[in-house]
């Protein structure tokens, strides 16, 4: 995308101004999901939508920092892109161990000979650890393996903003690109084992999500989730396998990786009003979330709860009580209830040809719901 002006080194590109409005409204729309699980002590979904949210701020900052070609200006990222390399390395390995983690709870409903024992209070603190140790301990064991790999400080892309540096060594492939390779996989074998489970024990699948306070819309939105989210990373992390095997690999030397003249420099680089794939991906990530759990009662009330608190209450009395309103009001709920039906059935008629055209999440999932439902 080209420079609104003629001084393309200078200009402000539109890409960065884009992206930093999509990423911050991203950002404040998982915010309510993230608190919700939150408060439910589901620490693999609560982290799972923590990294998302993390990393679209970095997003929002990035793009206005650098947000144009004049390299001569930019900032050099001293002390905050110590940070954000970290944590992007970090969420390498914490969006599959979250996932994992999510995953991993799900198959322990479906597990008929610990749902009807129930959990002691020793058992519950040994899954909270467990949980802890999967979403935040691996990804910060991450960021010492990277510290072992790391020729430099860093780099710095225009609009991307900092991204990390590694080695072309075997040390890199075993400590940085490994271990995320292996937590997809654990994901793929807890999804097949869910997927095992809800055949082997569709009879009495009401009666496990009774018995772990939850239910099947909840179940169905975690799982699929996590499902979409594999069926992009398998292919994704089978790539990036298939490219490091082709790299020329050279001689691992700690010293020759930290000498002080490697960590004096930083490569700054221009560009040209495009943004690195990995950013869309983050973005990505965020809308699938808001698109599976945005629009859940729970979320609909604390997305009414902070526009209260931002004091849009005093000018929209409904928001105070939703049972409250004018006639327009009722008016306007009628009518998306309305339209919301007809879309449901309009998908039901058309679920035949669902394979080519593009769905929406919501009406896709209450679907799912309805049909898991009537199997059981």
């Amino acid at each position: 995308m080209a420079p609104t002006s003629q001084a393309p080194s200078i200009a402000t590109y539109p890409t960065a101004i884009l992206l930093s409005v999509f990423a911050l409204l991203i950002s404040l729309l998982i915010i309510p999901p993230m608190l919700w699980h939150a408060r439910n002590r589901n620490i693999g979904a609560t982290s799972l939508i923590a990294w998302i949210l993390i990393l679209n701020i970095q997003i929002v900052v990035n793009a206005l920092i650098w947000r144009n070609d004049n390299t001569d200006s930019w900032f050099s990222g001293a002390g905050l892109c110590d940070i954000e390399v970290k944590i992007q390395v970090a969420s390498g390995v914490g969006f599959p161990s979250s996932a994992a983690c999510v995953l991993r709870a799900l198959a322990g409903v479906m597990d008929t000979e610990r749902t009807s024992l129930g959990k002691t209070r020793a058992q519950k603190k040994r899954g909270y650890a467990i949980d802890l140790l999967w979403c935040v301990g691996f990804p910060a064991l991450q960021m010492l393996f990277h510290y072992i790999v790391q020729p430099s400080r860093y780099y710095v892309w225009g609009i991307s903003g900092c991204v990390p540096s590694v080695s072309n060594s075997w040390v890199t492939d075993l400590l940085i690109i490994a271990p995320p390779v292996a937590w997809v996989l654990v994901c793929a074998v807890y999804a097949v084992l869910i997927l095992i489970r809800l055949h082997r024990y569709r009879r009495n699948f009401s009666t496990l999500l009774a018995n772990s306070n939850t239910n099947t819309s909840r179940f169905l939105r975690l799982f699929v989730l996590c499902i979409f989210w594999l069926l992009i990373s398998l292919p994704l992390h089978a790539f990036i396998l298939y490219t490091q095997a082709y790299i020329p690999h050279e001689p691992y030397s700690w010293s020759a990786l930290h000498s002080a003249e490697n960590w004096s420099k930083v490569e700054m680089t221009p560009s040209g009003g495009t943004a690195r794939y990995i950013v869309y991906i983050w973005l990505g990530s965020g809308v699938a979330v808001f698109m599976f759990f945005g629009w859940g009662r729970d979320a609909a009330k604390m997305y009414r709860q902070g526009l209260v608190a931002l004091g849009l209450g005093y000018f929209f009395p409904g928001l105070r009580d939703p049972r409250v309103g004018s006639g327009r009001q009722h008016s306007m709920a009628n009518t998306l209830s309305s339209v919301t039906s007809k879309a449901k059935l309009v998908f039901q008629r058309r679920r035949n040809h669902c394979r080519t055209r593009v769905l929406d999440f919501r009406v896709f999932v209450d679907w799912l719901e309805v049909r898991f439902d009537k199997q059981l």
